[in-house]
């Protein structure tokens, strides 16, 4: 039994006869390089079809996905109040709509009090327009879906988290928005973020939190199942056709770059 190999590769039946040949050839001595010390030839294989019709079989290069189908469900009435992050809803917060294409919209409050310079950074990239037409190109259920700019950034900002020693108590609860940096740094975040597909403890105080959903629960929870097998991409290509926002006041500076 070998439980690391379950789900990388392709199991697709068993023996039913011969197990004193597969104990011979597991007890034989192997060489450095996992080929046995002495020589093991297939003569021939058979198969009995019992019968059956099989089809050809599909080379990769010709298999094509099954379609998914885009059915967002309806939104249920969200009180706001019952958010792990109701605390730092205001009226007075600038509020920004992610247009997603063929599921819809999601809407989320940004939260200048906790992370001023990176909710200025962001509100530059979306009057740049410079999210049109980005992708949604990373997908873990139950983690996170993320996106962004990427060919047109402009500079790194501090990031501001706890574990930077700047202080932001708002953790990574579904719903909440942060920014993407490189590992080496907590100071190389631009454009890229991350909004939470589920509650994840291990990104407090690693990444700057600075918003989160007030409505579009929906299409988060619809893209949650979405995850390419074996990779960290969505299973179909998240367009965000755009990014807008509505200050309600709020009036953002220039955002302060790291260099």
């Amino acid at each position: 039994d070998s439980v690391f190999l379950d789900y990388e590769y392709a199991s697709f039946g068993g023996v039913i006869s011969g197990f004193n040949i597969v104990d011979f050839i597991a007890n034989m001595q192997s060489s450095s390089s996992d080929a046995p010390t002495e020589e093991i030839t297939i003569l021939d294989i058979k198969v009995d079809l019992k019968g059956k019709t099989y089809d050809s079989r599909v080379c990769s290069s010709e298999y094509v996905d099954k379609p998914i189908t885009i059915a967002v469900p309806e939104e249920k009435t969200i009180d706001l109040e019952t958010l792990p992050y109701s605390e730092y809803l205001s009226d007075q917060n600038p509020i920004i709509t992610i247009e997603f294409e063929a599921l819809g919209d999601m809407k989320l409050q940004l939260f200048p009090n906790l992370a001023p310079n990176t909710v200025n950074n962001f509100i530059s990239y979306i009057n740049n327009n410079d999210f049109e037409d980005n992708q949604i190109h990373r997908l873990i259920t139950d983690f996170v879906i993320q996106g962004g700019a990427v060919n047109n950034t402009t500079c790194e900002i501090e990031g501001e988290m706890t574990g930077n020693g700047i202080v932001n108590p708002l953790k990574h609860y579904k719903g909440v928005i942060s920014m993407a940096r490189m590992s080496y740094s907590y100071d190389t975040a631009t454009s890229q973020f991350f909004i939470m597909l589920d509650d994840v403890a291990s990104l407090d105080e690693e990444y700057a939190t600075f918003g989160g959903v007030i409505s579009g629960f929906n299409i988060l929870d619809f893209l949650n199942d979405k995850q390419k097998p074996n990779t960290q991409e969505p299973a179909f290509g998240i367009v965000i056709t755009n990014i807008t926002i509505d200050l309600n006041g709020y009036v953002p500076n220039s955002p302060i770059c790291t260099d």
